[in-house]
């Protein structure tokens, strides 16, 4: 979830991080923990995780052993997927040979909440 960060005397920074947040606190996540300096807006927080998950988190060489789909863009028969697992949450989406990749996700899930949403 994308979180505004608040300032020493608890106001709103104006600076938002993709977040992880548990019984132990909340701590930024993906690209968010690695020296990003933060987001003007939710989206942009969102759209950057969603990166994160796309270049880190994502395997583009699946192939299931016992079923053909069709694939979410062209609808050509397929036994391949790409899966995103970020440790919580795992996402597979049904994409033939000239899709599995970045672009053809991208296709098949604009963003985040895309990704969610087609992904289960």
């Amino acid at each position: 979830m994308a979180r505004q960060t608040m300032t020493d005397d608890g106001k709103p920074s104006g600076k938002y991080f993709y977040t992880y947040a548990d019984r132990d606190g909340t701590m930024a996540i993906g690209y968010c923990q690695e020296g990003c300096n933060g987001h003007a807006t939710s989206k942009e927080a969102c759209d950057h995780y969603y990166q994160y998950l796309l270049d880190k988190m994502t395997r583009y060489d699946c192939r299931a052993e016992d079923a053909l789909k069709k694939c979410l863009i062209c609808k050509q028969w397929t036994d391949r997927y790409i899966l995103t697992d970020d440790g919580a949450f795992s996402y597979q989406i049904t994409l033939c040979d000239r899709h599995a990749n970045t672009q053809g996700v991208m296709m098949a899930a604009k963003d985040l909440d895309e990704l969610m949403r087609v992904g289960q």
